[in-house]
């Protein structure tokens, strides 16, 4: 290392062998001679920038300049010096380099600070021969003078550790290689992990303990009590592994899933996956991971323990799969392996002296970062560190407790967090025997916190704890308290609540454990069952709300409301289900049919309405909960089923004068003849159903009526009348703005439009009904349009774009479990006859190449690139389905 390095504004270069490992098994004892080359080779050109080189380690450079063109000028000689190099037995050294402009900060003649941290993320983002820099350091150098360089704008990337994301630039010119993948940034995966609210402390040994038992074993389950912190542990194991998994890596998040039956659905909805068919939702989840490379972390599943058997089922349908569970109890079966995570290291009481010392311990680092949060001032000195040792050991280094513990640091002194504890703590031999130590240590950290709130903000508190997933102001004030507000702002301030912004305001959420924690003190309060009434009724007129809106324009934003308020709704339908209180339950099922339906919880739904009919309820709400269970069973192709439930709540509609009920039931029976090809029922059926639809104003079901007649014609060859009444189908869908009923008009025109063999009239209808079944994000219409759009594109010669879409309907049909023609047995396999209209013209292996290119596009994609034809560049960056231009069809 130089003696002399640089402060004030620097650039940091970072740099490293791509594949460095591999290398040297292949090479051996001549590696030494390539690695020999490969720092010579840079320290040249470095030096001649003016380089500081500030370490080296095995194979990778950390230097630093004291400008950025000069940064950015020795990176482009090492990499062409590096290419004109012999290095001999056709060895290639690739090496990735990452730069950053920013502050140069030496602490005991070492660089510290964020930007160095941002400059080596930058690096290992980069592949081998490729220049990475930050925008920083791009917007230092853009327009000074220079040889003919460039840059190319990779947009934004989530880094490793990095709270917000970067914007990366790629220096291009010549001499430099180009066409590299994405950079390996978080994003570089298919995931759904988030940037982490806070940063991730210690832990160094356990992340590579976990690291090395997941690459041995393939289900790795972190046990220990509540606020060990273990889920953010695996978070943090799963953005270290994110790399080693071609196919992702998904949190599923399952504290508020409260029935083993729903692990499947609760896998299934992360991964993006619609039940349909026939198909069970466990049957689906096992088919999509066959065959995949993929990590899954199902987060807090000790109340789930039943559905074990499922975990060692995927295990042994899959052969790539690999699961991590957090649980305060592991799962017991064959292929587990068990990672009890300890406590954070805790501090020495004999070494207080010893400041620097004190700062290795991690439950030292980990509340020194937390009280820093709310006091940025807060230090650790000689004065209080015997008390923040204190604080450590008795709350035996949980970082839940500790989190807790640093937030009183707002108000209070150490010493008198310490005296606070003391206090709390001295219940402890008094408290429950069968209780772990540490789960008591816990829930009296949690305890103090509470003892330290007012009876106002007491009482909110533990009715909090009924709400599922989060809550909104407006939920917590219809069900707890009126005017909320200011008590929900004192309960964050304590650590208790969290305040969090989604696309429809404000919601606040509570950690598992001190969720539990309110809810028994709202079972000591006496108010549990009051309070678990309101939060029912609330979230049955919540749906109730929802569905009025549901049949409109407004459509896809209350689907969105309803996904997000999902785990309330199950909870209301429980404790409906659980207190026989038949009214609400069927209340629920009726108000979330289309909710179920579109978003793909057929099988929840079906469950619901199985058990309420349990009930043998009373003749008005069997009714309902017969319509609901038919129309799940009808979406699973169960129609056995449905006409057996359709009939019989018909029948009781009649007698007890439902039109509501009667005229669903009628439509739905309609339907599920048709696939039956009982031609003269499902005309009848959907023929009355529009009389009663026309006397009730519901003007969607008026649409979807009108375009039922029409598919039933058409599937009977009588052209000229199906194309009249989709047309008065979609007439009254334009009048109404409803999005479903306008594709289910399209999709039925379409189809006359090419069985006279027009395409160009079809055209127009398959472009409108792609923008709108994709905004809706209905799975099974999506591929319905996509597979016929590509046999209008085959059929006009834009072979590989029809490929392509082709492609990507196939995809989404394997992510949703959608099968073809749920509601229409079309009487030609438009998918058979679009690909052999391929493969005759791009050849088998151009085929299968534009197949795979389009299986790789997401749902959105494929929607722009079918419209456009747009590059994959371009449609990577594309807007929400409701920005692609198509222009209305008017009703003929």
């Amino acid at each position: 290392m130089d003696t002399w390095l640089p402060t004030g504004t620097v650039t940091f270069l970072f740099t490293d062998i791509e594949g460095s490992t591999q290398l040297l098994q292949r090479l051996g004892e001549q590696y030494d001679t390539v690695l020999t080359a490969h720092h010579a080779i840079l320290r040249e050109s470095f030096s001649a920038q003016g380089g500081r080189e500030v370490g080296t380690e095995g194979d990778s450079f950390f230097v630093v300049f004291t400008g950025a063109r000069a940064g950015i000028d020795a990176a482009v000689a090492a990499q062409r010096a590096l290419a004109a190099h012999d290095f001999s037995r056709g060895v290639r050294v690739r090496v990735r380099m990452g730069i950053h402009t920013g502050e140069g900060r030496l602490v005991e003649g070492n660089y510290r600070g964020l930007d160095v941290h941002r400059a080596a993320r930058i690096a290992a983002a980069g592949h081998g021969g490729q220049i990475l820099v930050s925008e920083t350091t791009r917007a230092l150098v853009e327009g000074s003078p220079g040889e003919d360089l460039g840059f190319t704008d990779l947009g934004e990337h989530r880094l490793k550790d990095l709270e917000h994301p970067d914007r990366l630039f790629q220096v291009t010119g010549p001499g430099l290689l180009s066409g590299f993948p994405p950079p390996r940034s978080i994003d570089f995966r298919p995931n759904n992990l988030t940037a982490p609210a806070s940063s991730f402390v210690g832990r160094e040994r356990e992340l590579r303990d976990i690291r090395k038992q997941l690459r041995e074993n393939r289900l790795v389950t972190l046990t220990g009590p509540g606020g060990t912190g273990k889920s953010r542990l695996a978070i943090q194991v799963a953005y270290e592994l994110l790399p080693d998994f071609q196919d992702g890596v998904f949190l599923v998040p399952l504290a508020t899933v409260t029935d083993p039956s729903l692990l499947a659905p609760a896998i299934a909805q992360v991964l993006g996956l619609r039940q349909q068919g026939t198909a069970s939702v466990e049957a689906t989840v096992a088919q999509h991971l066959s065959g995949r490379s993929l990590l899954l972390i199902l987060d807090n599943f000790e109340h789930l323990l039943p559905a074990a058997f499922f975990v060692s089922a995927l295990l042994g349908e899959t052969s790539r799969l690999s699961i991590l569970v957090t649980s305060r109890a592991p799962l017991r079966i064959v292929a587990e392996q068990e990672y009890p995570v300890p406590p954070m290291s805790l501090p020495a009481a004999d070494r207080l002296s010893d400041l620097t010392a004190l700062q290795t311990a991690e439950a030292v680092k980990l509340f020194l970062l937390r009280a820093r949060a709310v006091r940025p001032d807060f230090d650790l000195t000689a004065q209080n560190a015997r008390d923040i040792v204190e604080i450590c050991r008795r709350l035996d280094g949980l970082p839940l407790a500790l989190e807790l513990a640093a937030a009183r640091v707002r108000t209070l002194e150490p010493h008198e967090v310490v005296r606070r504890l003391n206090r709390s703590l001295s219940f402890l031999t008094g408290g429950p025997r069968d209780l772990p130590a540490r789960q008591q240590t816990l829930r009296n950290a949690i305890a103090w916190s509470y003892d330290l709130l007012d009876d106002a903000m007491r009482d909110l508190f533990s009715r909090t704890g009924v709400f599922a997933g989060g809550f909104s102001l407006e939920a917590v004030e219809a069900v707890c308290c009126d005017d909320a507000l200011d008590l929900l702002e004192l309960l964050a301030e304590q650590s208790l609540v969290k305040a969090t912004l989604d696309e429809f305001g404000a919601r606040y959420l509570m950690l598992g454990p001190v969720r539990e924690y309110a809810l028994e003190r709202l079972e000591e309060s006496g108010a549990a069952a009051e309070t678990r009434e309101k939060h029912a009724r609330y979230f049955c007129g919540l749906a109730r709300n929802a569905a009025a809106h549901l049949q409109g324009p407004s459509q896809v934003e209350w689907l969105g409301r309803l996904e997000v308020e999902h785990d309330n709704l199950r909870s209301a339908m429980a404790w409906a289900l659980e207190e026989g209180n038949d009214e609400v339950a069927a209340g629920l099922g009726w108000s979330l049919w289309m909710f179920w339906w579109l978003h793909g919880h057929q099988q929840e739904g079906r469950r619901s309405m199985e058990a309420l009919l349990e009930h043998n309820p009373a003749d008005s709400h069997r009714t309902l909960a017969l319509a609901i269970a038919g129309s799940t069973a009808l979406v699973q192709g169960d129609h056995a089923a449905a006409n057996r439930w359709f009939r019989e709540a018909i029948e009781l509609a009649r007698a007890i004068g439902d039109t509501e009920r009667l005229s669903f039931c009628l439509q739905s029976l309609g339907l599920s003849s048709l696939n039956l090809s009982d031609w003269d029922t499902a005309v009848a059926c959907f023929e009355e159903a529009l009389d009663l639809f026309g006397e009730q104003g519901n003007q969607m079901m008026v649409s979807g009526a009108w375009s039922n007649l029409g598919t039933a014609a058409y599937m009977q060859g009588d052209l000229k009348t199906a194309d009249q009444r989709a047309n008065r189908g979609l007439e009254v869908a334009r009048r109404i703005g409803d999005p479903v009923s306008t594709y289910f008009a399209l999709y039925t025109l379409s189809q006359v439009a090419l069985a006279r063999n027009d395409p160009a009239a079809a055209t127009p209808y398959l472009r409108e009904g792609l923008a709108v079944a994709g905004e809706v994000r209905n799975p099974t219409r999506l591929t319905y349009f996509l597979e016929t759009y590509a046999l209008v594109l085959a059929g006009g010669g834009d072979l590989e774009r029809a490929a392509r879409v082709l492609g990507a309907s196939e995809a989404i049909r394997q992510t949703g479990g959608v099968p073809r023609y749920i509601y229409l047995a079309a009487p030609d396999n438009l998918y058979d006859r679009t690909l052999e209209m391929l493969r005759s013209g791009l050849g088998h292996e151009g085929l299968e190449q534009a197949l795979r290119a389009g299986r790789e596009l997401t749902p959105q994609q494929a929607v722009v690139y079918a419209l456009h034809g747009r590059s994959e560049e371009a449609i990577l960056a594309g807007g929400p389905f409701r920005s692609v231009e198509t222009e209305p069809v008017e009703p003929a």
